[in-house]
């Protein structure tokens, strides 16, 4: 669906234009890193496709018949880590 093509597409373009990574020359990071550690850069890109998807879900109207809505007691919980989501995208 388009909410599924949405979030892939802002996730590449998360991982390959804001954050430089993405580069197959090197491991999928990028030339410069910041961190001493590039298993803190894997933990981004994949925490940031995972709460990428969860920050979609709560996006999904009930209207639309789709069987992955969020209860309503998670999407406070989801609005949160979409926060901490964010927060990691601006370093």
């Amino acid at each position: 669906e388009i909410f599924i093509f949405s979030s892939m597409y802002s996730w590449v373009w998360d991982v390959k234009m804001d954050w430089g990574l993405g580069k197959k020359d090197y491991n999928w990071l990028g030339p410069r890193l910041m961190f001493p550690s590039t298993l803190h850069y894997y933990g981004v890109i994949v925490a940031d496709l995972f709460l990428r998807f969860l920050w979609m879900q709560s996006l999904v109207p009930p209207s639309s018949g789709a069987h992955f809505e969020l209860p309503a007691y998670l999407i406070a919980v989801s609005m949160v880590l979409e926060l901490i989501r964010r927060t990691l995208w601006s370093f």
